[in-house]
């Protein structure tokens, strides 16, 4: 039913194929792989969103001839969040207009040229599919979102993913990081964050303690708050 070759996608490496048509809503393969919370996965090669909010680990000897080939199938586009998408004072926000730019043509192109989406790890057809066609799901803003902040170099660029995510949450004055009740100071140093960094010279917040810190860079990244 499908067939691995080089992706029509430049630098994406391997894809699937379809080597029979393709009806809407007809199964095609599946994803080979181990299902992990989509915060907890670390950088893998073949990784992918299984449509419920779990990422999946996908295994990597594939044989071509099998049905379980769905972790080679691309994203028709990326979405790579960088330094280029901070607003004028060097900091990424929630409402930013240049993040949410590049999200909103993400989200245009992927869905686009999609023609499967992954269900719970099997794929289906979404739009009728010739034999010859590379095969294309949506990975989604999150997954992106997530595979920029492993890549991350600056601590606040970190600090807008997990927030983003929701990978941080501040309930009455107390810090959920990752699931967890965290003291203000190990979710700075996880970002590299120390307290006589630059940034809280910058921003006129040095003296503040860090639980005043976080909550307003917090609130700066949400759009709670703007730089005086």
């Amino acid at each position: 039913m499908t067939e691995i070759k080089e992706s029509l996608r430049p630098d994406a490496g391997r894809g699937v194929f379809a080597t029979r048509d393709f009806e809407i809503g007809e199964y095609v393969c599946f994803y080979d792989g181990v299902k992990r919370p989509m915060e907890s996965a670390e950088d893998h090669e073949y990784a992918a969103p299984d449509g419920n909010n779990n990422i999946l680990i996908g295994k990597q000897n594939v044989d071509g001839k099998l049905e379980g080939v769905a972790q080679l199938i691309n994203d028709y586009c990326a979405l790579i969040i960088d330094d280029e998408d901070s607003d004028d004072y060097g900091i990424w926000k929630i409402n930013g207009l240049k993040v949410n730019a590049k999200i909103q043509l993400y989200n245009l192109i992927a869905s686009e040229k999609a023609n499967v989406v992954n269900n719970n790890g099997n794929l289906y057809a979404i739009k009728p599919i010739k034999a010859g066609d590379e095969l294309y799901y949506k990975y989604g803003e999150n997954y992106w979102i997530f595979r920029s902040y492993l890549h991350a170099k600056s601590p606040l660029l970190k600090l807008y993913f997990i927030i983003r995510s929701k990978m941080l949450l501040i309930e009455k004055d107390y810090f959920i990081y990752r699931g967890a009740l965290t003291l203000p100071v190990l979710i700075f140093r996880s970002l590299g964050l120390n307290k006589d960094d630059e940034i809280f010279k910058y921003l006129h917040i040095s003296e503040l303690n860090n639980k005043d810190k976080l909550i307003y860079l917090y609130g700066l990244i949400d759009g709670q708050i703007d730089i005086d």
